[in-house]
Protein backbone atom coordinates (compact mmCIF):
# COMPACT_ATOMS: atom_id res chain seq x y z
CA UNK A 1 0.00 0.00 0.00
CA UNK A 2 1.55 3.66 -0.76
CA UNK A 3 2.06 5.97 1.95
CA UNK A 4 2.00 9.67 1.67
CA UNK A 5 5.77 9.81 2.33
CA UNK A 6 6.32 7.72 -1.76
CA UNK A 7 4.34 10.16 -3.38
CA UNK A 8 6.88 13.08 -1.93
CA UNK A 9 8.19 15.29 -4.43
CA UNK A 10 11.49 16.61 -4.97
CA UNK A 11 13.21 19.41 -5.88
CA UNK A 12 17.28 20.11 -6.36
CA UNK A 13 18.42 23.11 -5.73
CA UNK A 14 22.10 22.10 -5.16
CA UNK A 15 24.91 23.48 -6.76
CA UNK A 16 28.38 23.05 -7.66
CA UNK A 17 30.47 25.96 -7.13
CA UNK A 18 32.46 26.39 -10.22
CA UNK A 19 34.17 29.66 -9.61
CA UNK A 20 35.85 30.40 -5.86
CA UNK A 21 34.31 32.63 -3.86
CA UNK A 22 31.55 33.53 -6.32
CA UNK A 23 27.85 33.35 -4.98
CA UNK A 24 25.18 31.79 -6.87
CA UNK A 25 21.78 31.23 -6.87
CA UNK A 26 19.41 27.93 -8.10
CA UNK A 27 15.95 27.95 -9.12
CA UNK A 28 13.31 25.49 -9.56
CA UNK A 29 9.53 25.49 -9.99
CA UNK A 30 7.15 22.98 -8.08
CA UNK A 31 5.46 20.76 -10.45
CA UNK A 32 2.35 19.93 -8.29
CA UNK A 33 0.50 21.86 -5.64
CA UNK A 34 1.23 20.59 -1.71
CA UNK A 35 2.79 20.72 1.08
CA UNK A 36 6.53 21.47 2.18
CA UNK A 37 7.33 18.81 4.13
CA UNK A 38 11.54 18.43 4.49
CA UNK A 39 14.33 20.75 3.38
CA UNK A 40 17.56 18.69 3.24
CA UNK A 41 21.42 20.57 3.23
CA UNK A 42 24.38 19.51 2.88
CA UNK A 43 28.29 20.23 1.74
CA UNK A 44 30.71 18.30 0.93
CA UNK A 45 33.54 20.27 2.79
CA UNK A 46 32.46 22.71 4.99
CA UNK A 47 34.06 26.66 3.85
CA UNK A 48 36.09 28.61 6.69
CA UNK A 49 34.49 30.11 10.03
CA UNK A 50 32.05 32.82 8.39
CA UNK A 51 32.41 31.76 4.92
CA UNK A 52 29.16 31.35 3.49
CA UNK A 53 26.00 30.82 3.88
CA UNK A 54 22.47 29.75 2.30
CA UNK A 55 19.07 31.10 2.14
CA UNK A 56 15.83 29.01 0.74
CA UNK A 57 12.47 31.07 -0.44
CA UNK A 58 9.10 29.96 -2.31
CA UNK A 59 8.98 33.53 -3.81
CA UNK A 60 10.20 35.78 -1.41
CA UNK A 61 8.92 33.76 1.55
CA UNK A 62 11.69 32.35 3.30
CA UNK A 63 11.14 28.50 4.05
CA UNK A 64 13.29 28.04 6.97
CA UNK A 65 13.46 28.56 10.22
CA UNK A 66 16.22 31.29 9.97
CA UNK A 67 16.97 33.56 7.55
CA UNK A 68 20.14 32.31 6.51
CA UNK A 69 21.89 28.45 6.82
CA UNK A 70 25.28 28.47 7.79
CA UNK A 71 27.29 26.46 5.74
CA UNK A 72 30.74 27.54 6.93
CA UNK A 73 32.78 25.76 10.00
CA UNK A 74 30.94 26.09 13.71
CA UNK A 75 27.64 26.53 11.67
CA UNK A 76 24.49 24.52 11.22
CA UNK A 77 26.42 21.61 9.41
CA UNK A 78 28.84 18.90 9.42
CA UNK A 79 30.65 18.00 5.84
CA UNK A 80 29.59 15.16 3.67
CA UNK A 81 26.35 14.70 6.04
CA UNK A 82 22.77 16.10 5.03
CA UNK A 83 20.36 16.87 7.48
CA UNK A 84 16.96 18.12 7.49
CA UNK A 85 16.82 21.92 8.13
CA UNK A 86 13.93 23.09 10.38
CA UNK A 87 11.27 24.91 8.23
CA UNK A 88 8.91 27.64 9.41
CA UNK A 89 6.37 27.63 11.48
CA UNK A 90 4.46 30.15 9.03
CA UNK A 91 1.85 27.58 6.94
CA UNK A 92 1.01 29.96 4.62
CA UNK A 93 4.61 29.61 3.17
CA UNK A 94 5.07 25.53 3.28
CA UNK A 95 1.66 25.64 1.11
CA UNK A 96 2.76 25.09 -2.57
CA UNK A 97 0.91 25.58 -5.99
CA UNK A 98 1.99 24.18 -8.73
CA UNK A 99 4.41 26.26 -10.72
CA UNK A 100 5.56 28.54 -7.33
CA UNK A 101 9.14 29.13 -7.40
CA UNK A 102 12.33 28.37 -5.16
CA UNK A 103 15.58 29.91 -4.89
CA UNK A 104 18.88 28.89 -2.87
CA UNK A 105 20.51 31.73 -2.35
CA UNK A 106 24.24 30.81 -1.43
CA UNK A 107 26.62 33.88 -0.25
CA UNK A 108 30.09 32.53 -0.12
CA UNK A 109 33.11 33.84 0.75
CA UNK A 110 35.14 31.13 1.40
CA UNK A 111 34.19 28.77 -1.03
CA UNK A 112 36.42 26.77 -3.47
CA UNK A 113 36.50 25.61 -7.02
CA UNK A 114 35.00 22.07 -6.79
CA UNK A 115 32.57 22.55 -3.38
CA UNK A 116 29.24 21.66 -3.80
CA UNK A 117 26.08 21.84 -1.85
CA UNK A 118 23.34 19.76 -1.52
CA UNK A 119 19.59 20.98 -1.17
CA UNK A 120 16.70 18.78 -1.63
CA UNK A 121 13.00 20.28 -0.44
CA UNK A 122 10.17 17.40 -0.22
CA UNK A 123 6.95 18.35 -1.40
CA UNK A 124 3.83 16.36 -0.24
CA UNK A 125 1.40 17.03 -3.35
CA UNK A 126 -2.56 17.46 -2.51
CA UNK A 127 -3.89 14.61 -4.67
CA UNK A 128 -1.43 11.16 -5.31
Amino acid sequence: MPTPRSAWVYLDLGTTIDVANTNKIEIAAAPVAGTIKEVWIGINTLLTTSGGTLAIAKGSANVLSSTTYNIAAGGDLTAATPESATLTTAGSTLKVAAGDQFKATYVLTTAASGNAATVIVAIEPDIW
